[in-house]
């Protein structure tokens, strides 16, 4: 079994995010502990699908998409602003999220076909609510002259913002860089650009995670 260089990042922001977790949860970031955590289990189980005697890793990474979904939006309903009523519409667009890619996981691309739709959708899902979380700091800096790069909510929804547009481009067309062979010196473009989008996004996060702890973050939220 081993490694690629980009799951050491993504470990050692689970590793920091069990350290700060206390800290976390005062930002009501404490779900990023289960997300890291299921993340790094997929990631070193795809990484060495072979190793399992597995042909593919897609069902992995489709199984990913169905759990992570849930955890991300239960994190974006803890930053974003929410009342009691919009709280409500947001439980059913995230339910009927769910049930999207759970129809598709089951009946359209299925089990052992890479999800594509899922994942263009879970994109552009995060993708809206990242826009949302970071114009909210934007009038929240403005209002309350809080300093944006010290927001741990900036870096967080800053890189899933670039790892989202990225990934969306690069694995949207997952199916059509394969079957093209768009390349760079004998590799598939994702396989090239997708490390690089992993080690911004986690060390992003595990920088936000630190940023909880200093002494200058002593909100816990947007409100």
């Amino acid at each position: 079994m081993h490694l690629n260089f980009y799951n050491i990042f993504q470990i050692l922001s689970l590793f920091v995010a069990i350290f700060c977790y206390k800290e976390l949860k005062k930002f009501s970031l404490s779900f990023f502990i289960p997300l890291l955590f299921f993340t790094c289990i997929v990631e070193i189980i795809a990484t060495n699908n072979r190793f399992f005697g597995w042909k593919s890793n897609y069902f992995i990474y489709n199984i990913y998409l169905l759990v992570s979904l849930p955890l991300y939006l239960a994190i974006y309903s803890q930053m974003i602003e929410l009342n009691t009523k919009t709280r409500i519409v947001y439980v059913m667009i995230c339910l009927l999220c769910e049930s999207l890619i759970i129809v598709n996981y089951c009946f359209l691309e299925g089990i052992h076909v890479f999800n594509s739709y899922s994942l263009v959708f879970t994109e552009i899902l995060q993708i809206i609510f990242c826009c949302l979380l970071l114009i909210q700091l934007a009038v929240k800096e403005d209002k309350q002259s809080i300093y944006i790069l010290n927001h741990p909510y900036f870096w967080i929804n800053a890189a899933t913002l670039l790892f989202s547009l990225g990934t969306l481009v690069l694995l949207g067309l997952q199916k059509y860089i394969a079957l093209h062979h768009v390349e760079i010196d004998g590799k598939s473009i994702y396989r090239i650009f997708l490390p690089i989008l992993n080690i911004i996004l986690y060390t992003s996060y595990t920088y936000a995670f630190i940023l909880c702890k200093t002494p200058h973050n002593k909100t816990s939220s947007l409100q």
